[in-house]
């Protein structure tokens, strides 16, 4: 939307040609103003207000301002044909909206992911010390194979029954199941992301070597509350202190190649660091197990506690304990004491958060902008938003891969993480997730047919005319050449295509805490010393809607070549190391077209559309029929200028 770039330009260039309003609309009393309504009315629709007619309160408010301030106001609409020429605008606009929208539905999955956990957590701290130590043994064995959330999605379903060893040695040669290898498929490639050497302390978890799992029987009495691992005279004692602790030093999640957020400009709100994409030793949860199994763990209760020892054949691991009446699976999930229910529950929870995190590697990054005066300023802003949120979604994962690390490591009395500290990190979390989803939400819900004309009634009853441009025209098209024409005095945009028709542009009218921007057109191109079509031409090489910039030519560069050459044909033919994008042809052709689209203005409509009458008892009829009657008593509790104060968006994502 605009001209890439050029108000950074201008404010660095031709800073006198930027003018600053802190009285903001009271400096224009006596003035009209020409609105891009189409513009406002998606501004205000994206409000983090909890009102659904929000875009109604918003036009209120703004409104009452004008009237107050003494301004006069129309409103000019898109109407329902597109120009041919902004087709590959509109194209980049469709592949951020579907990124949008599949990474808002990563964000609502884990919502309802968190939220089931909640309720299984509760189940969960009911729990002994025992009991949870053999959900945590759980939780780190699936970690380390693949094939056991089958296994437990099937037992879930099944009634439990008495736990035998296989009777039939065809269920162990057709179904083997290899405990320490790790799966030979290779994992998706996701680069870590750096935890900054968080020491994370849990067991050391009971896998056998390949040589003591092919030399042992599995066996299991039903009476045992723990599994206790065979004794080896050839093994030394491990160390307590090296048996119970590892250093975590990273968990592989998606790291997306997002630039420095000091080449985005950023404001001032303080976001997540960028995690660089090193190799680092993976994390239990979320990689293969490591090629020498360690010692087992000496934290497992007195053998008081248990039935005699079994024979040394017994396997040391639980994944070697078969699922009941589930053939050819080994795995001894819990006592018999701990609820199936919360084990199943808590592997699929664990499992649908590891596929979600190769949903989020596999996205396309998010729009990176290492040249901000290559953008216009909504592609910056739009970008900008889309980087904090990106940086905010991997946030959250990595903060969910260690509250699922922490459930993990809860092997032992003195291991075991407060319940009061777990829930308050699974409700803190939850939280900023559903923080992540409404903003998303937000994104992905545009204004629609009914939006637009619930904006226009409102604005009618207030006494503000209307119009919807003809044919293929822009909103901001029609704005420009009502003020050209001297049907007004100034247009209220963001669009920077307002200053190419050389009609005075305000930028900022939806933020009352902020000051009004004026741009004039005239005065740009006088500064630069262009003619009308050399400063056409210079916007066109900066890039439009209906132009693409030619590669390193950027805002500089670009006036230097027009006040040399006078036209983007002449640069083409002289600056030999400059060339577009696209064939040379192709590029003229596209010129050609843009040039026409800032040459021609809209038709000014029939002046009987520009007058319309106040009419307060209607005013009154929309607001209560919206269940805004309250704004009649000067209620203004949800102040739309918040609907831009920031970005877009008015969310923090970065805060994520």
């Amino acid at each position: 939307m605009g001209v890439l770039g050029l108000t950074p330009f201008l404010q660095k260039a031709f800073p006198e040609v930027v003018k600053q309003l802190p009285d903001r609309l009271r400096g224009f009393a006596g003035k009209k103003i020409v609105i891009d309504g189409t513009l406002i009315t998606q501004r205000l629709h994206f409000a983090p207000t909890p009102h659904n007619y929000r875009h109604v309160m918003g036009w209120y408010n703004l409104v009452k301002e004008l009237q107050d301030s003494g301004v006069e106001a129309i409103c000019v609409f898109d109407g329902k044909e597109r120009s041919a020429a902004k087709a590959r605008e509109s194209g980049r606009r469709r592949e951020a909206k579907e990124l949008a929208v599949a990474r808002g539905s990563i964000e609502l999955d884990r919502v309802k992911r968190l939220q089931r956990l909640m309720d299984v957590l509760d189940r969960f701290q009911k729990f002994d010390p025992v009991q949870k130590g053999h959900v945590s043994e759980l939780l780190r064995q699936i970690s380390l194979e693949p094939n056991l959330a089958p296994a437990l999605a099937r037992f879930s379903q099944m009634d439990q029954g008495p736990v035998d060893p296989p009777k039939s040695p065809d269920i162990e040669e057709e179904v083997p199941l290899e405990l320490v290898q790790p799966p030979q498929e290779p994992p998706v490639p996701v680069p870590p992301l750096d935890l900054g050497g968080q020491d994370i302390t849990y067991p050391d978890p009971l896998v056998p070597s390949q040589e003591e799992s092919s030399k042992s029987t599995p066996t299991y009495n039903a009476s045992e509350s723990t599994i206790q691992p065979p004794p080896d005279p050839q093994r030394p004692k491990p160390s307590p202190s090296l048996s119970k602790t590892r250093k975590l030093e990273s968990v592989p999640l998606p790291s997306e190649s997002l630039p420095h957020e000091d080449e985005l400009d950023r404001t001032p709100t303080p976001a997540p660091p960028v995690y660089p994409s090193q190799p680092s030793t993976p994390s239990p949860l979320l990689a293969a197990p490591p090629a020498q199994p360690p010692q087992p763990s000496t934290s497992l209760p007195p053998p008081a506690a248990r039935s005699p020892s079994p024979p040394p054949s017994a396997p040391a691991s639980p994944l070697e304990r078969p699922f009941p009446s589930t053939p050819g699976t080994y795995c001894d999930v819990a006592a018999p004491a701990v609820d199936i229910d919360v084990l199943a529950s808590l592997a699929t929870l664990y499992f649908d958060f590891r596929e979600s995190v190769q949903k989020l590697a596999s996205l396309t990054p998010a729009p990176v902008l290492r040249d901000e005066s290559q953008n216009t300023e909504t592609e910056q802003l739009e970008a900008r938003v889309a980087y904090s949120m990106t940086k905010g979604q991997i946030q959250l994962t990595t903060d969910e891969a260690k509250l699922w690390e922490e459930l993990a490591v809860q092997n032992s009395p003195d291991e075991l993480v407060p319940d009061r500290e777990v829930e308050e990190k699974l409700a803190e979390l939850s939280f900023r997730a559903n923080e992540m989803a409404q903003s998303y939400e937000r994104r992905n819900n545009p204004p629609t047919a009914q939006t637009y004309k619930e904006s226009k009634e409102l604005l009618r009853t207030m006494g503000v005319p209307c119009i919807d441009t003809a044919g293929t025209y822009e909103a901001e098209a029609l704005a420009a050449s009502l003020v050209i024409n001297g049907f007004a005095d100034f247009v209220a945009s963001e669009d920077t295509d307002v200053v190419i028709y050389e009609a005075p542009l305000i930028r900022n009218i939806t933020n009352r805490h902020g000051p009004l921007m004026l741009l004039s057109g005239l005065e740009i191109r006088t500064a630069m010393e262009l003619d009308r079509s050399s400063f056409i031409d210079f916007a066109l090489l900066l890039g439009t809607d209906f132009s693409q910039r030619i590669k390193n030519v950027g805002p500089v560069r670009a006036l230097k070549f027009i006040q040399q050459h006078k036209s983007i044909e002449r640069v083409i033919e002289v600056e030999k190391k400059f060339t577009p994008r696209v064939p040379q042809q192709a590029y003229l052709a596209e010129v050609a077209v843009a040039r026409m689209v800032f040459l021609t203005l809209p038709p000014v409509p029939d002046v009987k559309l520009l007058e319309q009458e106040k009419d307060d008892e209607s005013l009154s009829v929309v607001l209560q029929r919206f269940g805004l009657g309250r704004l009649l008593m000067g209620d203004e509790s949800f102040g739309f200028e918040d609907s831009l104060a920031g970005n877009y968006f008015s969310d923090d994502p970065s805060a994520f």
